[in-house]
């Protein structure tokens, strides 16, 4: 009987790794964009007190600039989503990031809140076409039995980036300035672009794929458009963690390099907690997924609370159980909703569905920390704003509960 077991535990072993291995180019392409896209976005996080200090912005303005990246993405998602299927990858993905690279490197050389908000937009219309780019590889790439274990890993790059920004950054802002993070991470993403270029196979995008099953596009199924403006009112909650390293800071009275750890702790969390959810979603829950992001939702208002009880005399081993606590529920959700979209909509829409939700999720960046800040404003309390958030994420974990009781039957069968 054990030897059974043994058999069956290699064969499933084997079954997870060889996809990945049979295609390594693909992942290691996707995990080198998903870690450049993460730190374009939370590059502004982890530098935040550096760039706050050399050019004197308040909170509420510092707000502005993690809406110009997305606001940027919000305009230029859906339409960059339909075109996907039309555009080769090989041209597609190295251009992309070429053009982040350069932005960066504008970045670093602006002195004025304008500049900022003007290259942040603009890169922000670059990166539009990442996450759809990426989800269409995936999907086309690997087998729908391993959707849950694939995405888990790859999007684990997500995370992984922002790990590795928030442990450099700080310190490397703090001794060099952030003007200097963001030449370097321009250089990095340029070589990056140029390598993958020689890396990707021509005409990828056309190659028969083994989940081609010519299915019918869900994406304006009732289901499928639930799942996204929920999502989109949950992404909205997570604006919380735009103002994380300020939190630190300001309330836990940390200093930047140590609140740039707290920061990194919870892309740590969140890299292994993409890899646990991949695992549950294939092994317990393939005929219903809908429960992870219930769950993941729940799990984020336990870790909201926690954070609001956090101060100036809070010990280091609960502010890192409340960074654990973030880690694996709001750092770990968009691979979760990236396989549950392969569910509903199969390979064949995943772009077109991928941008759609990306631009509900845009509208959610852009507004988020605008009306966290003007709420921190208002009320002068890092506390009773998150407590505001903290109600929004708690509706959002009803309605996906509510979701995968009642609908979660009706997902297609792979």
């Amino acid at each position: 009987m054990s030897d059974n077991r043994s058999s069956t535990s290699n064969t499933l072993s084997q079954k997870n790794i060889n996809p990945l291995a049979k295609h390594w180019d693909i992942a290691a392409i996707t995990i080198f964009g998903l870690c450049i896209d993460t730190l374009a976005v939370r590059s502004i996080i982890f530098l935040a007190p550096f760039i706050r200090s050399g050019l004197n912005i308040k909170e509420s303005q510092y707000a502005y600039l993690s809406a110009a990246i997305t606001g940027g993405t919000l305009l230029a998602v859906l339409p960059i989503g339909h075109r996907l299927d039309h555009l080769e990858t090989r041209n597609v993905f190295p251009l992309l990031m070429i053009g982040m690279g350069l932005d960066f490197i504008i970045f670093s050389f602006q002195k004025s809140l304008i500049g900022l908000l003007v290259t942040l937009f603009i890169l922000g219309l670059i990166r539009a076409g990442i996450f759809p780019l990426i989800n269409r590889l995936i999907s086309r790439t690997f087998s729908p039995a391993y959707r849950g274990v694939v995405m888990g890993i790859i999007y684990a790059a997500s995370p992984f980036g922002g790990f590795l920004g928030a442990i450099t950054l700080p310190p490397l802002g703090s001794y060099k300035g952030w003007e200097t993070c963001y030449l370097i991470l321009g250089i990095i993403t340029l070589c990056g672009g140029l390598i993958c270029r020689n890396q990707i196979p021509k005409d990828y995008s056309k190659l028969s794929s083994v989940n081609n099953d010519n299915s019918p596009s869900y994406v304006r199924s009732p289901l499928f458009l639930k799942i996204a403006i929920v999502y989109g009112f949950y992404v909205l909650s997570m604006s919380v963690e735009v103002f994380i390293t300020l939190f630190f800071v300001d309330v836990v009275k940390t200093t930047p390099v140590t609140a740039g750890f707290f920061s990194g702790l919870i892309q740590l969390v969140g890299i292994g907690g993409r890899l646990f959810w991949g695992f549950m979603a294939d092994q317990f829950f393939s005929k219903n997924r809908i429960w992870l992001l219930s769950i993941v939702n729940w799990l984020s208002v336990v870790a909201y609370t926690m954070l609001i009880l956090l101060n100036s005399s809070s010990r280091i081993w609960l502010i890192a159980l409340v960074s654990i606590a973030i880690g694996l529920s709001i750092a770990s959700s968009w691979g979760i909703l990236s396989t549950v979209i392969g569910d509903i909509v199969g390979s064949n829409s995943i772009a077109v569905a991928t941008s759609t939700v990306f631009f509900i999720t845009s509208i959610a960046d852009v507004l988020g920390p605008i009306l966290f800040g003007i709420s921190l404003e208002s009320t002068q309390s890092y506390q009773k704003t998150i407590v505001i958030f903290t109600a929004i994420t708690a509706c959002t974990a009803l309605t996906f509960t509510s979701i995968a009781w009642r609908d979660g039957k009706n997902l297609p069968q792979s």
